[in-house]
């Protein structure tokens, strides 16, 4: 079973957080959990290696309780994993200008604020699996070309 060498304070918060609202919302007993640690260590992992989104790790908390699974397989299974590919976010990024002329215009014509609209409607398109930073600066290079 891998272990995991991440930050002491992150996976005290995780555990203190997350894990205990599991066992209370379940009312059940620590060592009664499916959840293991290994599970724990790979869903923290994820988030802190940027593959998945820490709103995601927590959803997959709930999900390796229910079902057992390995956090990994659901991940791969539903396509969870978070878009850091560049590439297909310029992709996204460029149809998501294209349908929005308007807006365009108004951001090259000084209405700057408007990034944080685009970065939105990208998540949307995404469903919330697009790295937010990297989102912003694709939108922003392609917008100020």
């Amino acid at each position: 079973m891998g272990s995991f060498s991440g930050e002491p304070k992150t996976v005290s918060n995780w555990l203190m957080n997350d894990v205990l609202r599991l066992i209370r919302e379940r009312g059940t007993a620590a060592g009664a959990l499916q959840l293991t640690p290994g599970h724990l260590a790979r869903i923290i992992e994820m988030v802190s290696s940027r593959q998945i989104t820490a709103s995601t790790g927590k959803d997959l908390l709930e999900q390796v309780e229910t079902s057992g699974r390995a956090p990994e397989d659901l991940v791969k299974e539903q396509s969870l994993a978070q878009l850091s590919d560049e590439t297909s976010l310029r992709e996204l990024a460029r149809g998501v200008l294209q349908s929005n002329p308007q807006q365009v215009d108004l951001y090259r014509g000084g209405k700057t604020t408007l990034l944080g609209w685009f970065v939105g409607q990208l998540m949307r398109e995404t469903g919330g699996q697009a790295d937010p930073q990297l989102a912003r600066q694709v939108l922003k290079d392609l917008l100020e070309k």
